[in-house]
């Protein structure tokens, strides 16, 4: 292949990250921010606005859209598969409208690709989506027959660091065993054993977040959910977009609420308190599924830049492991230069279930 540019999509509630490669050379990457009237929109509304400020983006950094040879989209909330780079087919654009899963604003990610590859005339990949799956059988048993727990998380931040981490420690990351929590509106806290994560909890089921309730008391909820009180889409934004620390302090920025305690708000400080607690239980969890043979834990996402909460659990672990951090998201990159390796024969492209490669 010729070195022609690799556009990488990646969608967030509040705006879409896009980065813009030449090879393996990273040129540019720009995060473009929405407006609330259009983020209020139905998710599958949002192709239209989000992929027309791509192409803008494009046209303002004079880039020839015929010079872009491919496309490296996130992958969302897709079937369950295995790790890797996937051509996008007809099966996957239909999955990524629906659903089931959650409203995410990933899925938005390969759909909105394949309208722009329409017009440019380019394959579109993803990798390493947020379904990838390779849970343990016994990790995925929930305790109710006909509900599995699910692996979904934030899989190529995940498996990124987990990478970076055996780079740093010397070690291939196929012969290492990690815990890597990514922390940020949306947390994943995994297992990894020998390349693979074994066990994973996400904020459905964990910790709570900026904006997400976390795992919370059966009994409570079912009678939330049958107290007349709420709709059906008013409960899962509790779950997803009005809990965690906006519930209990009206905001889902950590540098704001840091500034609280350091002004001496005692509640707020409380909520830190039970955040950093609740990681450090989930963290723990996964030392555990490894049966505590581990070579270090990795501390990602937006969230890690705070060295209020990453000094905390750092306290706590650094008596059985080396605690690495890595601050931000490597998603970006990882999109492109996965899927460069990919279309240049150096990495196996996969076929996604139930479609051929288009």
């Amino acid at each position: 292949m010729k070195e022609d540019y690799i556009l990488a999509i990646n969608p967030g509630s509040t705006s879409t990250q896009v980065g813009l490669f030449r090879g393996e050379m990273h040129l540019k990457t720009v995060s473009i921010s929405h407006t609330r009237e259009e983020l209020e929109l139905v998710v599958e509304d949002q192709v239209e606005f989000r992929k027309k400020a791509i192409f803008e983006l494009l046209d303002e950094v004079n880039i020839d859209i015929t010079s872009i040879g491919a496309i490296a989209a996130r992958g969302g909330r897709l079937k369950p598969i295995s790790s890797g780079v996937y051509r996008i087919n007809e099966s996957m654009i239909k999955d990524s409208y629906n659903k089931h899963n959650g409203n995410h604003a990933s899925r938005l990610a390969i759909i909105v690709a394949n309208e722009i590859s329409k017009e440019i005339g380019c394959d579109v990949f993803t990798v390493d989506p947020i379904s990838v799956d390779e849970m343990d059988d016994k990790a995925k048993i929930s305790g109710l027959y006909g509900i599995d727990r699910k692996s979904l998380g934030h899989n190529l931040n995940l498996k990124a660091v987990g990478v970076k981490t055996a780079n740093d420690i010397n070690k291939k990351y196929e012969d290492i065993n990690i815990v890597v929590a990514h922390l940020g509106g949306g947390t994943s806290i995994s297992a990894h054993r020998k390349g693979r994560i074994v066990d994973i909890t996400n904020d459905f089921e964990g910790v709570f977040t900026p904006e997400r309730s976390g795992g919370l008391p059966n009994i409570e909820i079912v009678k939330l959910c049958f107290s007349d009180k709420y709709t059906e889409d008013e409960i899962f934004r509790m779950f997803e977009g009005k809990g965690g620390f906006y519930s209990y302090l009206g905001t889902k920025n950590i540098q704001e609420i840091e500034m609280r305690i350091k002004k001496g708000d005692t509640y707020a400080k409380l909520i830190m308190d039970a955040y950093i607690y609740q990681l450090t239980k989930i963290i723990g969890s996964m030392v555990a599924a490894l049966e505590f043979n581990i070579d270090a834990i990795s501390l990602t996402g937006g969230i890690a830049h705070s060295n209020l909460i990453t000094s905390s659990i750092s306290n706590v672990f650094m008596k059985i492991s080396p605690v690495y951090i890595y601050p931000g998201s490597f998603e970006i990159e990882t999109l492109a230069l996965r899927t460069y390796r990919a279309i240049n024969g150096l990495e196996e492209i996969k076929t996604y279930p139930g479609g051929v490669n288009i």
